[in-house]
């Protein structure tokens, strides 16, 4: 595989069973200490996101790294996070973003703005056809009122793999089906 696993990068597919802390969690569909980086700027995270052999930044990805809201960490430091469908979370229909960022919240937290940017330099075992939300602090962003990063992995020309990051809004009122796949950061 291109681009190789940094050192301290380990991603843990998980039992159906597990527990966040004694809640039971129905399903996983992965866990991943992200090491994020401390003291760089969002245009910095751009470079070394664009540094990786086949990773894509995306236009409005890019432009929210590079927003003047956008808040990184002065420290290094881990952030345990998972992934799973928004189903999984005990919504059957579609549920509105504080809705779902309240269960977020309640079972481990949003993670901090500079989580999905890391994430995508580190996780480079992400399936062809794969593609969840970061489920993150949203801030005021110039070009849209609110925004998350999205990460995903397609083929690209030539049936290569191809990761990439794109920022999408959100707003208060937005519905989100239960079968999306979200990012959320777990107690450490």
């Amino acid at each position: 595989m291109t681009g190789g696993i940094a050192a301290h990068t380990r991603v843990q597919f998980v039992d159906p069973k597990a527990f966040v802390g004694s809640v039971p969690f129905p399903v996983w569909v992965w866990k991943k200490d992200v090491k994020i980086r401390g003291g760089i700027t969002g245009s910095q995270l751009v470079s070394l996101i664009t540094g990786a052999e086949g990773v894509d930044v995306g236009e409005r990805a890019a432009h929210m790294m590079r927003d003047p809201n956008f808040v990184t960490s002065p420290k290094t430091r881990t952030v345990n996070t998972a992934c799973c469908e928004i189903g999984d979370l005990g919504f059957s229909k579609h549920v509105t973003t504080p809705e779902l960022w309240a269960k977020f919240e309640e079972i481990g937290g949003l993670c901090p703005m500079d989580t999905g940017p890391h994430l995508r330099h580190q996780f480079m075992e992400q399936h062809v056809g794969d593609w969840a939300f970061v489920a993150m602090r949203v801030t005021n962003m110039s070009f849209t009122s609110r925004g998350v990063f999205i990460l995903g992995c397609s083929n690209d020309t030539g049936r290569k793999k191809k990761l990439w990051i794109e920022g999408c809004s959100v707003g208060d009122n937005g519905r989100w089906n239960p079968k999306l796949k979200v990012i959320i950061a777990l107690p450490s």
